[in-house]
């Protein structure tokens, strides 16, 4: 599993995905992190899919073929909690 905290860039994400083989499940935990996490997948072909991840949730996805996902951008939000 990978942890990423703030300060780490997009690199680290894309290392990650470029890294581990085709069908493996990728797993990213933004621990400690008390914000709501949006992700957004951009596809070939126009797919997007957007996920809002409530805080300590962890991002899953499996590694398809390349070529296909173009971009992965993910949003840190700040958080109040409960009111």
């Amino acid at each position: 599993m990978t942890e990423i905290r703030e300060y780490e860039t997009e690199s680290s994400l894309a290392d990650m995905i470029t890294s581990a083989p085709v069908g493996k499940e990728l797993c990213v935990q933004f621990g400690g992190i008390p914000k709501i996490v949006e992700v957004e997948f951009t596809f070939a072909g126009g797919w997007v899919i957007r996920q809002s991840l409530a805080p300590g949730m962890d991002l899953k996805f499996v590694k398809g073929e390349g070529g296909y996902l173009e971009g992965i951008k993910i949003t840190l939000k700040e958080y109040e909690g409960l009111k």
